[in-house]
């Protein structure tokens, strides 16, 4: 059964009494006015029950190659629709990847800033060290009491 076409009008398509009665009111009609008078020899032997089957298989063959196209845009539907979620989602991660990469270049500066004031006049600390190491010997020798 063809999808959408009821399974008694296949059986009627099949039924050569229906179809001749379907082309006597089609021409009493006047439906095939834009015909040319010219007539077409029909090839002995072929029935117009074969050749509504052949239309038959070409239309399953047809349904067939439709259906494939319908699931490689489907296949094409979820691809693009994945990528987009992964497009947001690694947009997200993104501003959270920069984010933390902005807290590590502040730390990183804040630390330059520490090693230079240390830096700066090493010299001079250093000396101030000493000579404070130096006076604390000096008061702690002089600071003994002898009774």
């Amino acid at each position: 059964m063809v999808k959408g076409i009821p399974t008694n009008l296949e059986q009627n398509l099949l039924d050569e009494a229906f179809i001749k009665n379907a082309v006597k009111n089609a021409v009493k009609n006047g439906d095939f006015d834009s015909l040319s008078d010219e007539t077409t020899e029909i090839p002995s032997g072929v029935t117009i029950k074969d050749e509504i089957l052949s239309v038959k298989l070409n239309l399953e063959d047809m349904k067939s190659i439709i259906l494939e196209e319908v699931d490689s845009l489907k296949r094409n539907s979820n691809t693009k629709k994945n990528l987009q979620q992964a497009t947001d989602f690694y947009k997200s991660n993104l501003h959270d990847i920069e984010k933390k990469v902005e807290n590590i270049v502040q730390k990183e500066k804040l630390n330059k800033r520490i090693s230079q004031f240390y830096n700066n006049d090493y010299d001079f600390k250093k000396t101030i060290l000493e000579f404070s190491n130096h006076l604390k010997i000096k008061l702690k020798s002089k600071s003994k009491i002898y009774f």
